[in-house]
């Protein structure tokens, strides 16, 4: 009797092999992309960081900078440095200009807010410390103080300050 076909035992061992490699896929790939989120959330504050640092150094050497300084409008304009104040400047202005470069949040990416698809939102750094604040790089200058700070929860729990990013930039 000449068979050529595959035995019962057969077929079930290999569903049970191609599902045993699907269930360890699928756990590898929610590692790989839980660890992505995480890179582009550090990658946004150290991009915001240098921003900053640079628009400082601009200031210092020119008095203006170029900004995309609307929400949705690419237009580079030319804008006196911390005008019409530091508030403005650093938590409308510069938050719209990368917002325009299309930074995004990696943990709301299908999500659009009031901000639409950003990575970037102005407020104090206690608002980092919130889950539901993943994500975000806060950008925070009060007209008072002399430096910017900038704050991002990489990875929850955002209360626990090993997740957390903070920066203060001193301006010149």
């Amino acid at each position: 009797m000449n068979r050529k076909a595959f035995t019962l035992i057969e077929l079930l061992v290999v569903v049970a092999i191609i599902g045993i490699l699907a269930a360890v896929g699928v756990v590898a790939y929610n590692g790989y992309t839980g660890a992505a989120k995480v890179s582009v959330v550090k990658s946004n504050h150290g991009t915001f960081v240098k921003k900053v640092s640079l628009i400082n150094q601009e200031c210092n050497l020119n008095g203006s900078v170029s900004l995309m300084k609307n929400r949705n409008d690419k237009t580079l304009y030319n804008v006196a440095c911390y005008s019409p104040s530091k508030t403005t400047f650093f938590e409308l202005y510069l938050i719209d200009d990368m917002n325009n470069n299309q930074f995004i949040n990696p943990y709301k990416a299908k999500q659009v807010t009031a901000f639409g698809i950003t990575a970037s939102l102005h407020g104090a750094c206690a608002a980092s410390y919130d889950d539901t604040h993943l994500g975000w790089v806060w950008i925070k200058n009060y007209d008072s103080t002399n430096h910017v700070t900038l704050c991002s929860c990489f990875k929850s729990p955002c209360s626990d300050s090993k997740n957390r990013l903070e920066n203060k930039i001193y301006l010149d």
